[in-house]
């Protein structure tokens, strides 16, 4: 397979499909040679601008490849594999349990080489998803819109600061819409598993007007702004990504 030395973030899977679309891409960009031997067509939920190192990386090695990526959300991804059958040879998405549902029920190719073989047994979801990086998610707080508190240190640091004073941090709370967001579902769903204290949080939140965003990149402009005090559960990226999503 022609995806065998692409370089990806986060998770990889090769799909073969092909039809009409119904789905919405938000950018797309042709890397590589104007007239290549071979051209690989990739979907992404990463931001084109954050990729593009890698891409230009792997194209400075194969000069007779081009690539075509297509940026898009998570779902909207998941609706282009599924439903609309267009052919692609690479997904890459940050919602990790939507790409080995992809997988388990199919859609991809498994991939074997010196490179899948050398990944550790975390990367390699039986050969048909591979995860090239671990970002952590994280609570990003706004220092100017606590001045004169204490900054929260633990879940429940914040929900007693948030109580004792909700009219300083109402509208100014951020987090993923799970309703849209593959990741943002994923960290829900694993978060209210993991901590006691979240449907507290999320009651708190919603009393709150909770903000809801497409990506963790529009949290961290909004923060830095002084929009937002508290950006939760949001990927650590570099400044100005706004994805992954």
């Amino acid at each position: 397979m022609r995806f065998a030395l692409f370089p990806a973030l986060l998770s990889l899977l090769s799909i073969w499909l092909g039809s009409a679309q119904a789905y919405e891409i938000e950018a797309q960009r042709r890397f590589g040679a104007k007239h290549p031997a071979a051209t690989l067509k990739v979907l992404s939920t990463t931001d084109t601008a954050l990729l593009a190192p890698l891409l230009e990386s792997f194209l400075a090695a194969h000069p007779q490849v081009a690539v075509d990526y297509y940026e898009l959300g998570s779902a909207d991804l998941m609706q282009a594999v599924i439903a609309e059958h267009e052919g692609f040879d690479l997904a890459i998405s940050s919602a990790m349990d939507l790409q080995i549902k992809l997988a388990n029920d199919g859609y991809t190719r498994a991939h074997r080489s010196g490179w899948s073989e050398s990944m550790p047994d975390w990367a390699n979801w039986r050969d048909h998803v591979f995860g090239f990086s671990q970002e952590p998610a994280t609570i990003i707080l706004s220092p100017g819109a606590f001045e004169g508190l204490d900054l929260p240190q633990t879940r429940q640091d914040l929900i007693t600061l948030l109580r004792r004073h909700p009219e300083r941090f109402a509208s100014r709370i951020g987090t993923y819409d799970a309703a849209t967001s593959g990741l943002g579902y994923l960290f829900a769903t694993q978060d209210a598993r993991a901590s006691d204290g979240f449907w507290r949080l999320m009651e708190i939140f919603g009393g709150l007007d909770l903000r809801l965003y497409c990506c963790s990149g529009a949290m961290i402009e909004d923060v830095a702004r002084g929009d937002l005090a508290v950006a939760y559960n949001v990927l650590k990226l570099c400044r100005g990504a706004r994805r992954p999503r």
